[in-house]
């Protein structure tokens, strides 16, 4: 009988096959090298031999042969029986270290991922065990309902193209389940959609649980949200994120000169009746996001590479999807209107699964006809109007839109005007009064006040602090008594006047000019000359040796990354806001005092806080309230405040919370001048019974007649969604 190299049975080598990816493993040693962490056990088995009896192939059929004919050992007969037991012993203590090395790689191979992974690995199942998420999430109760709902999601993972990630993969699950408020506390899983078909997958099997285990699950496109209304601590973050593919509805080669029609067109909209000729336009050109694109991306794509601009948000790691769902203003929103008036066809994934397309009224698209729409498409009119402008997280779940563009240049026209806090209030009365006639290509906003005495929260000494808690004891009792804050003295109603021995301090306005600059042409100095001749102006020639006007070019695309790049903006640890839309009526010199009274009271004890009032109306009030579910076109300014806390120190994050509290305890006293709340700037201190009307007034009983329509399980919903009147 011959010698018979060292085989693995079947079991060892299909256990191997499963435990070690990549690595083909065969009968014999000499395929076991392709594994470097293999290599030296296989390697030693080059030696070895076993005898085997039954192994005859190559023996002698005379009766006089050897037994052995190739082994040197039938030459020493009587230590036969001596060098089998080795032999045994060896390949024991081989076959025990090889065990060891295939779990040692398996275990490694379940707990190390990589963040950067394009394609799901199925294949970790350790990640799925109950024991392993046991210790890494506080918020399980019952071993029954964790165990139902790991294997519902092990089961979703297998037959999604995407990832499901848990917190036992530490490094990827922080990536996936990150949002721009890092202090919200992490879901249980993420689950990634690589592709609509993902989405439709997972809908219905998270509606099941939610409805069989009370598992909460949250979309997530950006995660840019200032109420974090993307996650949930203990339930599952659907995430769009890498739902960000764009196409362009033509060829970028083949442009016509329609172009130059239609920059000429853009030109000329000054006044209603160009606008709805605009609005009108019967082929524009369009470009498909998906939800997970953001805006550098689209900037970087659509505008520096091919020239066409749409109403965008200025911070550039805000995704499309939640900001075209609650409305969408950005810096040409009063030249074009809000970016969900440029949408003109919808898909979205309803709670059962199904994938519906869902259009504009009277538009077409690149991808369908009107002529060819089913009867179920239009049918589903009424979701098209309720998704837009109602906010994310509500109907269903939106994973693609088509949108208007626009010729465009990236360079722009903008100007600083600094001028004493005071003023402020006046300036912004006037530019309001004069906001019906402006042309919509200039656009302004307030984000940077500058103190000179600087705030007062303290600075982590105990005096300061015991100091800084009694003023803010002081201001909420106040508040709860109904007294107005009139700590900074009298203020000059008389807007023909300015006191400059008020409050120190300097406010800065942002204006821009969004028709194409191109660094000096023709429409730069025809925007410098507007803002000269119109607004500038506006400010009394007593005031005009305290103010300074500084005009510069920018990069539209290059801002916007720029701005993301700030630590604050790119994350922070808490964000909140507080906002409410000036109507026309309420755009008065007293109105503004008031306002200013109180902001100046929080800004001079809140460190985190910055202002953020923006000029509206122009393009976005040429549609009616009941249009869309957006119930606040009429609005003059959004005027609001938003705390922004860094991710610093314990002591600036517990110090935040008084400052939050001060801001809710005051905001009373600015909010009844203002009418209404932007769904995308979501205020969290809103309570249960007011948030539904200060979102979408007169528009709510309709809302909720849809709510009840496609979602009446509210299996899709947030601390502010739209309620259902069945639950």
């Amino acid at each position: 009988m011959a010698k018979k190299p060292f085989t693995m049975e079947k079991e060892s080598k299909d256990l191997l096959q499963t435990c070690v990816p990549g690595v083909t493993v065969s009968t014999t040693h000499d395929s076991c090298t392709d594994s470097p962490r293999l290599f030296h056990y296989y390697h030693s088995y080059q030696t070895l031999y076993v005898e085997d009896d039954e192994y005859n192939d190559d023996a002698d059929d005379d009766e006089g042969s050897p037994m052995y004919h190739s082994s040197p050992i039938t030459q020493h007969v009587p230590r036969l029986e001596e060098q089998r037991q080795r032999n045994r012993i060896i390949l024991l203590i081989r076959l025990s270290l090889l065990l060891s090395a295939v779990w040692f790689y398996c275990y490694n191979s379940s707990t190390t991922t990589n963040s950067n992974e394009s394609q799901s690995n199925h294949s970790s199942l350790p990640t799925w065990t109950v024991e392993n998420e046991t210790a890494t999430n506080a918020t399980r109760v019952g071993d029954d309902r964790q165990d139902h709902i790991l294997t519902a999601l092990k089961n979703l993972d297998e037959d999604i193209q995407g990832d499901i990630v848990l917190a036992s993969t530490k490094q990827k699950f922080q990536m996936a389940a990150k949002v721009w408020s890092l202090g919200r506390e992490p879901p249980l899983a993420v689950v990634e959609a690589f592709s609509i078909q993902d989405v439709a997958l997972a809908v219905p099997i998270l509606a099941g649980l939610s409805k069989e285990y009370s598992l909460e699950f949250r979309v997530k496109s950006g995660g840019h949200s200032f109420d974090g209304a993307s996650t949930v601590q203990g339930g599952v973050m659907l995430s769009l994120a890498k739902l960000n593919a764009m196409t362009l509805s033509w060829d970028p080669e083949n442009d016509d000169d329609d172009d130059a029609n239609q920059t000429q067109r853009m030109k000329m909209t000054t006044t209603p009746q160009h606008r709805k000729q605009q609005q009108q336009d019967p082929s524009p050109k369009t470009v498909i996001v998906q939800s997970g694109v953001k805006m550098e991306d689209f900037l970087g794509t659509v505008l520096d590479q091919h020239g066409y601009e749409s109403v965008v948000s200025s911070a550039a790691g805000v995704a499309f999807g939640g900001f075209l769902l609650g409305g969408g203003y950005g810096s040409t929103s009063r030249l074009h209107g809000l970016a969900m008036d440029q949408v003109i066809r919808i898909k979205a994934v309803l709670v059962n699964g199904t994938v519906v397309d869902v259009y504009a009224p009277n538009a077409t698209t690149t991808r369908t006809s009107f002529s060819s729409r089913s009867s179920q498409d239009n049918d589903n009119d009424d979701l098209f109007w309720g998704l837009l402008g109602a906010g994310g997280g509500n109907f269903a779940v939106a994973v693609e839109y088509e949108l208007k563009v626009y010729p465009s240049k990236d360079m722009k026209l903008g100007a600083k005007v600094k001028m004493p806090i005071s003023y402020l209030t006046q300036f912004l009365q006037k530019v309001g009064e004069k906001e019906p006639k402006l042309d919509d290509r200039f656009i302004a906003s307030v984000e940077e006040f500058e103190l000179s005495g600087g705030g007062s929260s303290p600075d982590g000494g105990e005096d300061d602090t015991r100091s800084f808690q009694s003023k803010l004891l002081k201001l909420k009792s106040e508040a709860k008594n109904g007294y107005r804050f009139s700590r900074l003295g009298k203020t000059n109603n008389n807007d023909d006047q300015y006191n400059d021995t008020e409050e120190e301090g300097t406010a800065t306005v942002t204006l821009h000019w969004m028709g194409d600059s191109n660094g000096g042409s023709d429409d730069g100095e025809v925007g410098m000359d507007y803002i000269n001749q119109n607004v500038v102006s506006l400010i009394p020639q007593k005031v005009r040796k305290d103010v300074t006007v500084s005009y510069y070019y920018f990069s539209w695309s290059g801002i916007t990354r720029q701005k993301e790049q700030s630590e604050t903006w790119r994350t922070v640890w808490a964000a909140q806001a507080w906002n409410g839309f000036l109507m026309p009526e309420n755009n008065t010199a007293a109105v503004w005092q008031s306002i200013y009274k109180d902001m100046m009271t929080m800004f001079q004890y809140c460190t985190f806080l910055v202002p953020n009032i923006e000029l509206w109306g122009g393009a976005i009030s040429q549609r009616t309230n009941n249009e869309t579910a957006f119930a606040h076109r009429q609005a003059v300014y959004n005027v609001g405040v938003r705390l922004m806390v860094p991710n610093g120190t314990k002591e600036e994050q517990h110090f935040s919370e008084d400052q939050s509290a001060l801001v809710s305890a005051v905001w009373p006293s600015i909010a009844k001048h203002l009418q209404g709340v932007y769904v995308n700037y979501p205020m969290s201190s809103l309570a249960k019974e007011d948030y539904p009307n200060a979102y979408w007034g007169d528009n709510l009983d309709r809302l909720v007649k849809l709510k009840d329509q496609f979602d009446p399980d509210n299996y899709l919903h947030h601390p502010h969604s739209v309620p259902s009147a069945k639950k």
